[in-house]
């Protein structure tokens, strides 16, 4: 795990950023439940202006099963996971691209941000994507994509992807979706497309 801590208060204030630093506190632990286990990352500040401070947290796994995430303000970036993911988020944008032949129900849920879902030509699921004051953005390349079902649009969309029936849900509220299906889902710039 990698923990950066971050405050940028502008220009001229380098020094307060600086000395703010300590303000930031960062706590994680393993939490036991039945035969699951969780691990779980607080981070809390308390600075006067917190919105200047920021935690980028960066967990990395050999193997894990369904990847759950909760976070209320915050970035969220997933791959290569192999069991799904579910992400609860709000204030940033959702990334979740795995190679994987994913046949598991997957749920990202996002508020003031955007959703990214690339997976590899193999996978499969039935999409079910709302974008409530966004748009939603396909690039299927490889794979059968069935999405003639009505109430599709600009801001909805509701498709079958290489005949599976797993739920893929994706929704969020101030932000875009966007949809890839391809080679080399994981491999990607900035510009996420």
């Amino acid at each position: 795990m990698y923990i950066t801590r971050r405050a940028t208060h502008g220009i001229g204030r380098g020094e307060t950023a600086s000395q703010s630093m300590p303000d930031i506190s960062v706590d994680y632990f393993v939490e036991s439940d039945g035969d699951r286990q969780r691990f779980i990352v607080r981070s809390k500040t308390d600075h006067l202006q917190p919105w200047f401070q920021a935690v980028d947290i960066d967990i990395r796994v050999e193997r894990m099963g369904v990847v759950v995430v909760r976070t209320k303000d915050g970035h969220v970036e997933v791959v290569d996971f192999e069991d799904g993911v579910d992400i609860e988020s709000s204030n940033g944008d959702v990334r979740a691209s795995t190679r994987a032949a994913l046949k598991q129900p997957s749920t990202i849920l996002n508020q003031d941000g955007s959703i990214a879902w690339r997976v590899g030509p193999h996978a499969s699921g039935l999409l079910d994507a709302e974008a409530v004051h966004g748009t939603i953005r396909t690039n299927v390349l490889k794979g059968k994509w069935n999405s003639s079902r009505n109430g599709n649009d600009l801001d909805s969309l509701r498709a079958q992807l290489n005949d599976g029936m797993s739920r893929i849900v994706l929704r969020t509220v101030d932000g875009d979706i966007s949809v890839y299906v391809g080679e080399h889902p994981t491999e990607y710039g900035t510009f996420v497309r």
